[in-house]
This record gives C-alpha cells, sequence and structure tokens, in this order.
C-alpha cells in the first residue's frame, strides 16, 4: 500500500512556498482559524484581530496569518488539509460561506481534521461533501473514541493520531474495525515514518520534506 504524504503546516504563512511537481509531497497541511468572520491559516490561537496569538509558552506576536487562496495556490493541484480549530465561537457557517465560493475540483481537494470532535460533527452536517477526521493525542482520546464506536454512538470517521499512540502493527489492524481511515502526525524521525507506513497506516504526516521523501 502507498502511503500518503503531509508536509505539516505549509500554510500557516502569508507566502506559502510552492513546490516542485517532483515533491514528494501529496498533501499540504495548516492550522486553521476564523477571525472576524475570515478564515485564516496560522498555528498561533488568535486572542483578537490584533497581531497576536496565545502559545504554548505565552502571548506572542504572530507572523501575518496566511489565506486559503494562497495555499491552493502552492499546491498546485495537490490536496490540501485543514486543522480546524475554533475558540468562543462556532466558525462552521463562516467556512460554508468561504468554501461555497469555490469550484467543484478545488472543493474536492480539501478535507478537514479538528481536535474538538464536536465541531467536527458542525462540520460534518454544513460541508457533507467534504471529509472530516477526529483528531485524537491522547490514550484517553482513543479508548473513547473505540468505546463510542462499539456502542454505537460514535461515528465511522477517519482518524489523524499522534504517532506515539501506535506501538505494533497488531494495533493499526484493530483500529481497521473502527475506522475506514488512519492518519498519523506528526513524524520527523525516517525510520519510525517507514515503520508506521510498514504497519499499514494510511498516511504520514510531517515537518520534513526528507522524511516524507524516504517513504
Amino acid at each position: 500500500m502507498t502511503v500518503v504524504r503531509t508536509l505539516h503546516g505549509a500554510g500557516n504563512v502569508a507566502a506559502p512556498e510552492a513546490l516542485a511537481p517532483t515533491a514528494p509531497v501529496d498533501v499540504l497541511e495548516a492550522d486553521a482559524w476564523v477571525i472576524r468572520g475570515r478564515l485564516v491559516l496560522q498555528h498561533d490561537r488568535p486572542v483578537s484581530a490584533y497581531p497576536v496569538g496565545l502559545h504554548q509558552r505565552g502571548v506572542r506576536f504572530r507572523p501575518k496569518p496566511g489565506s486559503l487562496e494562497a495555499l491552493l495556490l502552492a499546491a498546485s493541484g495537490r490536496a490540501v488539509s485543514l486543522d480546524m480549530r475554533a475558540w468562543l465561537n462556532d466558525p462552521a457557517p463562516d467556512v460554508f460561506r468561504t468554501l461555497d465560493e469555490l469550484d467543484a475540483p478545488t472543493r474536492g481537494s480539501l478535507r478537514f481534521t479538528c481536535e474538538s470532535w464536536g465541531l467536527a460533527e458542525r462540520l460534518r452536517a454544513w460541508l457533507p461533501d467534504i471529509p472530516v477526521a477526529y483528531s485524537i493525542r491522547s490514550e484517553a482520546q482513543l479508548r473513547r473514541f473505540i468505546e463510542g464506536r462499539m456502542a454505537g454512538a460514535a461515528p465511522g470517521a477517519d482518524i489523524t493520531l499522534r504517532h506515539s499512540l501506535l506501538h505494533a502493527s497488531g494495533e493499526v489492524e484493530a483500529l481497521r474495525r473502527f475506522t475506514p481511515r488512519i492518519t498519523v502526525w506528526t513524524v520527523d524521525d525516517l525510520e519510525r515514518a517507514r515503520e508506521l507506513a510498514a504497519w499499514g497506516v494510511d498516511e504520514v504526516v510531517s515537518n520534513r520534506i526528507e522524511v516524507l521523501g524516504g517513504l
């Protein structure tokens, strides 16, 4: 099975660099927020419309955010994955309005991931034609997803999970009972990326093009 190669954070800058057609990247990824009704691409949580954001180490000035238009241009026909974030608001209606202006082929190149599963369900309701995956970063979240699937309470959504949650190929096989697609993030070691690919994950997300090129 050929693994899909995703470049992490590719669109989190105002002018993302266009990749050559031969670059070993299948998907460009970015963190996405809605600020004052506009979809912007940046990593840090926006505090307000002012150029500051919340980071793990506190408040810091943030660079000019990226835009979906610039990322689609840089993608040059590749797929685009948006890690949709929210803070005190429901971005789904504004995301719907933004994407409603795109043509069908461009919409077809888009997909979302969400750490907030409630937000994932709102996006799935507003955008039924666009794939939306649950993001999983802890053992507790993974157990909750599996238990929900076993109880029939959680949908059979794609998942994207922290790669350190997988310890053996059998775990990937077991997860196939509950989800049609498994993505792992963020894998910056080539040997680990190759191991996960050999175990049968569908997609590997990395910050390093050289890691993606080794798959």
